[in-house]
């Protein structure tokens, strides 16, 4: 009697061992469940990134991404993951041969300029240094370049032009301040830091300036040689980033396969133990039911065995499921440092892109911003037929500044003024550096004559900052013309008219306001 009661205490034990075991399955389970979920959701957040770089991966992704929204089994997926990874291929491969196709212009634009006779020594010696580097680009700054080499073999033809002519024409110094001009909007939107970027506060310094046909090829050379190394940097950080998260997300994906086999097969295994425990448990029950436990003892030895062999594959069981709980969890953390890691790069290219629209002098918005923004109010006044006014303030004889105390004081004083204009502005406001020490301001919503008290108080706070270079005060002023916007003009008509305007009536020292 004793040990039928030893038995139905090991059955009753193992039971709520069972029970135990059944609810850490479950609970395994649900973590699988989330970490997939998890994995889902980081793999629609990298298509949403990689969208726009091919039609047909982007079809392939965006099904991909509706199909990770239903509850599929990801061994279903293999298959057109595998179309994408070789999409992904190819796209590589594109991107291979267009930044071979750049380097190969690159190199031909360096060689022409190479035998052109009477060249420079110092400029034949850049651009040969230049031509050794590697050219490679990533996407999106392909623009830049084009329009340097656009500015490069423009400023190779006015060169030309004056070998033949012993005086400059008016065309020819328009064509020159033109070019200047370009090459100062694009400096702008070239994001550099360190010593680079005080190379490229010089070169803009200089554009400031008359500058030279061979030295505005040479800073054209400069600038495109900065733009390149950047993008090379960017690119490598890229490349390096989209590998590891391959490898991250490669070695994610097998574990979990892996994971969900396990527990496949430990869930088929408990089923045989529980049927194998019903059996027993009803033996036994039979069994106790007839009068002569003597007759028992060989049917108890043969129960007793099975219920140790049961206990060692229960015990074995548990093993495995211990294993397949750590590598959960080592799948569980890579998966967060993958996230984490996509977070970081995001919000880098987020950073990256918002430092494209600011001036770096005065954080203040650039050329690029000021056009996008310009558009905007244009498109919004076509709409809802709101006032808008928008003025260009330009600082009155600023090259003295430079002249006389340095470009130090001039970069020092444009900051002040910046902040100034700044102070005077509400929040949906938008003021913009658009060449040099000119100043482009929006005020949406605003009548005319608000628009003129805001201009005036600008202008008479930036008269009376209180400048003082080499132990002598200095007084800055300003002419400003505004116009609201209307039919009249396009966005690029009227700022060019409004810079028009402020040339005919800027003035050594007196402030002016007009409007159109």
């Amino acid at each position: 009697m004793t040990n039928l009661l030893n038995v139905a205490s090991e059955i009753s034990e193992l039971k709520q061992r069972l029970d135990q075991a059944q609810l850490n399955y479950r609970d395994q389970t649900f973590k699988s469940r989330r970490e997939l979920t998890i994995l889902k959701r980081l793999i629609s957040r990298l298509i949403a990134v990689c969208i726009g770089l091919d039609s047909e991966l982007d079809s392939k992704l965006l099904e991909l991404k509706a199909e990770l929204e239903q509850p599929k089994e990801i061994t279903q997926l293999i298959p057109r993951l595998a179309i994408i990874e070789r999409l992904v291929i190819l796209q590589a491969e594109k991107n291979k041969k267009s930044s071979h196709q750049l380097q190969q212009q690159f190199q031909h634009s360096g060689e022409a300029l190479t035998r052109f006779g009477g060249l420079p020594a110092p400029l034949k010696r850049d651009v040969l240094e230049l031509m050794q580097q590697s050219t490679q680009d990533r996407h999106g700054l392909r623009l830049h370049v084009s329009q340097l080499l656009v500015l490069y073999q423009r400023a190779l033809t006015l060169k030309a032009t004056t070998k033949q002519n012993s005086e400059l024409s008016v065309s020819y110094c328009q064509q020159l301040q033109q070019l200047s001009a370009e090459l100062m909007q694009l400096t702008t939107e070239v994001d550099v830091s360190g010593e680079t970027f005080q190379q490229l506060q010089t070169i803009q310094h200089q554009l400031l300036q008359d500058v030279e046909p061979d030295k505005l090829i040479e800073m054209a050379l400069t600038v495109l040689q900065m733009e390149l190394k950047h993008s090379q940097k960017q690119r490598k950080q890229s490349q390096h980033f989209i590998n590891q998260l391959h490898g991250d997300l490669a070695a994610a994906q097998k574990n979990t396969q892996h994971s969900h086999e396990q527990f496949h097969y430990l869930h088929q295994q408990r089923q045989t133990v529980n049927v194998e425990l019903s059996d027993i448990t009803t033996t036994l029950t039979n069994n106790l039911q007839q009068q002569n436990l003597e007759t028992l003892r060989p049917v108890f030895e043969q129960l007793a065995q099975e219920l140790k062999i049961l206990t060692e594959r229960n015990q074995a069981l548990e093993k495995r499921e211990q294993t397949i709980i750590e590598q959960l969890n080592y799948s569980g953390n890579k998966l967060q440092l993958v996230l984490d890691q996509t977070e970081t790069y995001h919000q880098q290219l987020e950073d990256e892109e918002q430092r494209l629209y600011l001036d770096p002098l005065t954080q203040l918005h650039n050329q690029a911003a000021l056009r996008h923004r310009l558009e905007q109010e244009f498109q919004r006044w076509i709409r809802y037929k709101n006032t808008t006014v928008v003025a260009i303030i330009d600082l009155n004889r600023f090259k003295k500044i430079n002249e006389l105390y340095g470009y130090g004081a001039g970069d020092k004083a444009l900051k002040i003024i910046a902040k100034s204009l700044r102070s005077h502005l509400q929040s949906t406001d938008f003021i913009a550096r658009s060449h040099g020490d000119e100043f482009v301001i929006i005020l949406p919503d605003t009548t005319k004559d608000q628009a003129h008290k805001i201009l005036e108080q600008i202008q008479s706070n930036t008269q009376n900052l209180p400048f003082r270079f080499r132990q002598q005060g200095v007084t800055i002023t300003t002419t400003a013309c505004a116009s609201v916007i209307s039919a009249q003009y396009s966005p690029d008509e009227l700022l060019q008219q409004l810079k028009l305007t402020v040339i005919q009536h800027s003035s050594d020292a007196s402030t002016a306001l007009t409007w159109l």
